[in-house]
């Protein structure tokens, strides 16, 4: 049935662009600046790698309240969820794994020490201002885990005159939200501070029984700046989170999760971030320095092995110097040359053992050049060496180019890169019964390149691209048997190959209505030639959003639909088997009464479809929300420091 709703969906979609002619238009991603496209900030339409950005502007209308569910509308990207919100949720882009993704929060690494991965359960929407979505390596900038591509999150950073927002919300599963926000900004400063706490009792995520799976999340973040002189500044983000979650487990190892006992889990996350710049020659030279601190904490108990922590730290410090300079007489070029020396430092520690701390170093140095020729051809390339104290050194790089005819309103663009993921420290020094670590590892490899052309018609009305990716994984870390009934980490010898496509389209019909769409085809197999887990072969999604009113008045009709994809059961042996498709309708509406208060609702999985993204685990059914959020602003602009 499905399938069925998908292949229409897609039919009159592309019935659509068919019937239409290209004439003199724009390029959709013309003045939409991508700040993690580079060392430094881009237009998007200048960068040759494949990105998505989602304003948020976007989140509020959509009424979205978790990250994970707005990266679901976003090509190339799978969601896997054990269970309800709250529960540990994976990204993976393009076939790859969780931990080949690199995720940064306002510049910050984020990814866990102990796992590679980012856990995007503990990840609210309440002050984030965009979401951009790089795909192919972008481990040329930034190192290790970016093997796939690299998820940034940035925060809302005040501006204008000073206001204070209040929400609350409520609905299914006796779900709570409480956030606050006070923010503004004059030329000399600026400052945002938010609050969010989120609770629900949740739904029984296992298949039998009927014991409810609850979470809590809380968030606080910090964002401010200031303007010392004209030409040097100093800007400032301290953020904290945790998720306290319930989570069913398999008590007796048979594949099947029970629903009595379970895992109580709680993970806290800070880190901050302090950078000065100054800029000299008319902005042409900037030179940046910057400190940042990440800490990760996961405590749990388990109704079969007790209580555990994992507890990790990672500190980074860095100088950036980027050159800017014109040869007109030679193609009317503009040229930027940008280089960066890190250093980074990491310690972790575990229940699993005692007393010990384990560390590691490593210092990267990173050179990229961004050129604009005749402003039709504009070119990136960059490459990075990191020299580790406890793996192999690594090279890795990355080149872009893109093409505008903006008479015809086309865009072809292409990048081509090396992408590593580094070994965790569970990998390198095996700190659970039975596991035994593995010190010689070396960081997992990915050639990736993809190409694709962008066009527009009926002047921007209708906007079209299609993008064609490939990439081969070699070096990848899996588990290997050994005597007396342990195990360990290798690196294969064979290579993983992932390809496909990946369509989107925009559409805007007629004022205040904006469709939006994409689907995604992947082929992601291992070494035997088996299809990769958790990775749909085909994926879509579709939104309207309509504004009316004068504005006042927002609809919002969103559709996801996930194709079969295969998983593990993890019995005794350990079993594949497939996941059906599904499709999730989500529905959502907005009123400003007036210039202080609005109104808001929505109704989630609205089909009440029941479906598993990773096996055992159910999916939240349909559920209803609403709220109110009040702004109070002042009329006029802040007076700058003294």
């Amino acid at each position: 049935m499905a399938s069925s709703r998908l292949i229409l969906y897609a039919s009159t979609a592309i019935s659509l662009v068919s019937i239409s002619q290209p004439v003199s238009g724009q390029v959709v991603l013309e003045g939409i600046i991508v700040e993690s496209g580079g060392l430094e900030p881009i237009e998007a339409a200048k960068l040759g790698s494949a990105v998505t950005v989602i304003t948020g502007r976007e989140l509020e209308q959509r009424q979205i309240r978790h990250a994970a569910d707005a990266l679901r509308s976003v090509p190339g990207l799978a969601v896997s969820q054990s269970g309800g919100k709250g529960s540990f949720t994976q990204i993976r882009i393009r076939g790859a794994e969780g931990n080949h993704v690199a995720v940064l929060i306002d510049g910050v690494e984020v990814n866990s020490l102990d796992s590679g991965e980012f856990d995007f359960s503990t990840l609210l929407t309440a002050d984030i201002d965009r979401i951009e979505v790089l795909r192919g390596p972008q481990s040329g900038i930034y190192g290790g885990n970016a093997l796939s591509g690299a998820i940034s999150i940035i925060t809302k950073k005040g501006a204008g005159p000073a206001q204070v927002s209040f929400s609350a919300e409520g609905g299914s599963f006796e779900t709570k939200e409480l956030s606050a926000n006070a923010s503004g900004g004059g030329e000399r400063g600026y400052f945002s501070v938010s609050a969010v706490t989120r609770e629900t009792e949740g739904f029984n995520a296992s298949r039998g029984g009927d014991e409810d799976d609850g979470s809590e999340q809380q968030a606080i973040f910090l964002r401010g700046g200031v303007t010392v002189t004209d030409n040097f500044r100093i800007d400032a983000i301290g953020r904290y989170q945790e998720n306290d979650a319930e989570i069913d487990e398999d008590a007796d190892f048979d594949g099947v999760l029970d629903d009595v006992g379970g895992i109580a889990s709680l993970r806290e996350q800070t880190l901050g971030r302090v950078t000065a710049t100054l800029d000299l020659f008319d902005k042409r030279f900037t030179q940046k320095a910057f400190a940042d601190y990440f800490e990760d904490d996961l405590s749990s108990t388990s109704s079969v092995f007790g209580a555990s922590f994992n507890e990790s730290q990672r500190r980074q410090y860095g100088y950036q110097a980027d050159l800017k300079f014109d040869t007109p007489a030679f193609l009317q070029a503009k040229h930027a040359l940008t280089s960066l020396l890190d250093y980074r430092e990491e310690n972790f520690n575990t229940s699993g053992a005692p007393g010990e701390t384990f560390e590691r170093e490593q210092t990267g140095v990173v050179g990229e050049y961004r050129g604009e020729f005749l402003d039709r051809f504009f070119v990136t390339a960059n490459v990075r060496q990191d020299y580790n104290d406890a793996f192999e050194d690594a090279t890795t790089y990355r080149t872009t180019g893109a093409y505008m005819l903006r008479e015809s309103g086309t865009r072809f663009h292409a990048s081509y890169g090396k992408g590593i993921s580094n070994p965790t420290f569970f990998d390198q020094f095996g700190v659970f019964g039975g596991f035994v670590g593995n010190p010689d590892l070396a960081p997992e490899e990915s050639i990736g390149w993809d190409a694709g052309m962008e066009q527009s018609f009926l002047g921007g009305k209708i906007v079209l691209d299609v993008t064609y990716f490939q990439a081969d994984l070699e070096n990848e870390i899996v588990f290997l048997s050994l005597p007396g009934g342990q195990f360990t980490n290798v690196n294969s010898d064979g290579t993983s190959e992932r390809e496909g496509v990946e369509v989107t389209a925009t559409v805007k019909p007629m004022d205040g209505l904006t469709l939006t769409g994409n689907y995604t085809y992947t082929d992601s197999t291992d070494p035997q030639g088996d299809r990769e887990v958790r990775r749909p072969e085909h994926a879509a999604s579709f939104n309207a959003a309509y504004a009316f009113a004068d504005g006042r008045a927002i609809v919002n009709f969103g559709v996801a639909y996930n194709g079969e994809m295969d998983d593990n059961v993890f019995s005794f042996p350990l079993q594949r088997v497939t996941l059906d498709d599904y499709l999730l309708v989500n529905i959502s509406g907005s009123y400003k009464i007036d210039e202080k208060i609005t109104l808001f609702g929505r109704v989630e999985n609205a089909l009440d479809e029941n479906y598993e993204e990773v096996f055992g685990y159910s999916s939240t059914p349909v559920a209803a929300y609403g709220g109110v959020k009040i702004t109070f602003a002042e009329d006029a602009p802040l007076e700058p420091p003294k």
